[in-house]
């Protein structure tokens, strides 16, 4: 799971990031990750978490990152709706030689 953020200074902040099912139930650990600007001066500020998603293929779930300010006030939640589905391509022997 990927946070991007741009026009919001998020220096020294840090996101709480998990995955919840249709009942709001975490269906992964949550990870608490530090917010990092993408690359000197550029205003874009990004996180990441991952977790295994053996379990979790063809699920709707909900990604949430909570963004902690350096004091660990919330400063914001976000929300993004997903459905994980495997792509064709994956395990596809197409393309290998004999």
């Amino acid at each position: 799971m990927r946070l991007s953020c741009l026009g919001t200074d998020l220096t020294n902040h840090s996101a709480e990031m998990v995955l919840l099912d249709g009942s709001e139930d975490p269906v992964v650990t949550a990870q608490k990750v530090a917010i990092t600007e993408a690359f000197s001066g550029s205003g874009r500020y990004v996180a990441s978490a991952r977790w295994p998603l053996k379990n979790l293929k063809g699920r709707f779930l909900d990604g949430v990152a909570r963004i902690h300010s350096p004091d660990g006030g919330l400063v914001q939640t976000v929300y993004r709706h997903v459905f994980l589905k495997k792509p064709q391509w994956v395990h596809s022997p197409e393309g290998n030689s004999d």
